[in-house]
């Protein structure tokens, strides 16, 4: 019988790198350092915690920067794109 089932919570199987503790709740944006929690961080399923890096607040505030310095650009290539799938559709 292997001595797997006797092990208590928080101690580490040591035929395996997984451990048997509790996951997070909670982790830290690098960005803003503040602890949150894992629902304010966006799902990422190419991620080994399955959550991106920086919280969404983060994230948000970002992209509204990256908006305001490209403004002119981003307009132009959602206008070009809208323009090709009205042509494709025939409307």
């Amino acid at each position: 019988m292997s001595d797997h089932f006797l092990r208590t919570e928080g101690q580490r199987d040591p035929r395996s790198a997984v451990s048997l503790s509790k996951p997070a709740t909670t982790r830290r944006c690098p960005k803003c350092g503040e602890l949150r929690g894992l629902d304010e961080f966006a799902v990422d399923a190419s991620k080994s915690s399955g959550r991106e890096s920086h919280c969404k607040a983060c994230d948000n505030a970002k992209a509204r920067a990256y908006y305001a310095r490209n403004r002119v650009r981003v307009l132009a290539r959602v206008n070009e794109r809208n323009r090709r799938l009205r042509e494709a559709r025939g409307v």
